[in-house]
């Protein structure tokens, strides 16, 4: 892996941040888009988390923790009780300008060109759906900083990978990617029931100071669902994922077989047991296959309706819904390229570059797999995979244009 010289990080980075700040306040001037309640709450997902947050202040008895995880109701208790809209606002606007210098720097350094830095940073700041989430509480913005952090620290620790803290740093940000969308549960779950008992169950590892660090990165993640548990009586961080699964994709196979409304089949959904839904899936498999790829290209090439309330603007939302059916054939395009990469440099024993392109394919692949069982969130499902499939697509491109020319 080439790394990018101090020189380079200072000058690169500093042109890079004048142009993304510049860009950021010209566009907002230009929209006429002011930091106010009404647009921070103006989707029905944001006042849920508003709720939770109230709930945890004593200002209100209702909440939504059935869905809402503790993580964004918290940083909105913080942010935004404690410093009004703009509070919030810029906490996020902090997480779109560190997000895309962090991708910037990851690909430079695993490509050795920061041209392709540039190319990353320019995807990333040029999606307006990006920039329009800013302004919104909703989690997309800190769940693409996190996952920036997470190939960043991937990135900068690779040598390491044998060391305890590595898995400890991992671990970490994806507790915290779990506790702000569940979505990211299984990995936690493949991390300590594979990764740890296979790579790191060693003796040297097991010292009172790194089991104590170990319990402390879970807590949070204990905590929520511990807080489940005495509210719901469930074991598992979140019932989000589970209700969208019947409210969205199971209610809409009803309303196609019993030629229903979709409200009715929504009542109908939720008042059968999850046997039944089982059962009437699996008797129904080509129906409820068929649906879940429609959504799930709906979802990728879908238009950004975020872009519509309360600054709509034709131009963006007509670039960025083009812009979201090239992503969509560009997944379809690298999908062999990203396998035979991943084989190519398991079998050259090129180790970190597999690592590496494992975790991002994994996480790419999991945000676009499970958007499929819902609908009419336009681009706001995938957006979260925004610095993922940047990076992979760019690194496995230079990867192969590299042998070619070379």
């Amino acid at each position: 892996m080439i790394q990018v010289t101090h020189s380079f990080k200072n000058s690169q980075l500093i042109l890079l941040n004048l142009i993304l700040i510049a860009g950021y306040f010209i566009l907002m001037g230009f929209l006429g888009i002011s930091v106010t309640k009404d647009f921070l709450f103006s989707t029905t997902d944001s006042v849920t988390y508003l709720n939770v947050t109230n709930w945890f202040s004593g200002l209100s008895d209702f909440g939504h923790a059935r869905i809402r995880p503790i993580l964004y109701p918290l940083i909105l208790l913080i942010f935004y009780k404690g410093f009004g809209s703009f509070g919030i606002w810029g906490l996020q606007f902090l997480c779109w300008l560190l997000s895309i210098n962090l991708v910037f720097i990851t690909i430079s350094k695993w490509t050795g060109r920061q041209v392709y830095g540039f190319i990353g940073a320019g995807l990333m700041a040029l999606n307006f759906t990006f920039f329009f989430l800013t302004f919104h509480a909703l989690t997309e913005v800190l769940t693409v900083f996190l996952l920036s952090i997470l190939i960043y620290f991937i990135t900068v620790k690779i040598d390491r990978v044998r060391d305890f803290g590595f898995f400890q740093g991992c671990l970490l940000i994806l507790v915290l990617l779990t506790i702000l969308k569940p979505l990211f549960y299984p990995v936690v779950l493949f991390l300590l029931l594979v990764i740890f008992p296979v790579y790191y169950l060693k003796k040297k590892f097991l010292n009172p100071r790194n089991l104590l660090v170990s319990l402390l990165i879970l807590t949070p993640l204990v905590l929520q669902i511990g807080l489940m548990k005495i509210k719901y009586d469930s074991l598992n961080v979140s019932n989000i994922g589970s209700n969208t699964f019947r409210d969205y994709f199971y209610a809409d196979g009803l309303h196609i077989l019993k030629n229903i409304s979709y409200e009715d089949a929504l009542k109908l959904a939720q008042q059968e047991t999850p046997d039944e839904r089982l059962k009437n899936i699996l008797a129904n498999k080509a129906l409820f296959m068929g649906l879940y790829f429609v959504n799930l290209k709906s979802n990728i090439a879908s238009e950004p309706i975020i872009l519509n309330v309360p600054y709509p603007h034709k131009t963006l939302h007509w670039i960025t819904f083009v812009g979201n059916r090239i992503v969509f054939f560009l997944h379809l395009l690298f999908l062999i390229p990203v396998l035979l990469t991943l084989i190519r440099t398991y079998r050259n024993k090129q180790f970190d570059h597999f690592i590496f392109l494992s975790v991002v394919a994994t996480l790419l692949y999991i945000i676009l797999i499970t958007s499929g069982i819902s609908f009419w969130q336009g681009d706001r499902l995938v957006l979260p995979a925004l610095p993922l499939w940047i990076t992979l697509y760019l690194l496995v491109f230079n990867y192969w244009h590299s042998r070619m020319s070379g």
